[in-house]
């Protein structure tokens, strides 16, 4: 999360727990509830561009190849 947003739009993910919703530099929202060894994202596909979509979703893929150590 930090490499595909966080350093590009100064927001720092790592020992976070949060419940917000997030608007990048982009215009891209997303919610997100975090907490130790739990993680919840929702994009409303709707108001988001392809783009934007595919983006989080990559980054979604790319988190659960980490976690269930997929490489």
């Amino acid at each position: 999360m930090n490499e595909t947003f966080g350093q590009q739009h100064h927001i720092s993910f790592y020992r976070s727990e949060t419940e917000e919703t997030f608007r990048l530099d982009d215009g891209s929202k997303f919610y997100m509830k975090k907490s130790p060894g739990h993680i919840l994202i929702k994009i409303n596909k709707d108001e988001a561009s392809d783009n934007e979509y595919y983006s989080i979703k990559a980054m979604c893929i790319g988190m659960k190849d980490v976690v269930l150590n997929k490489q």
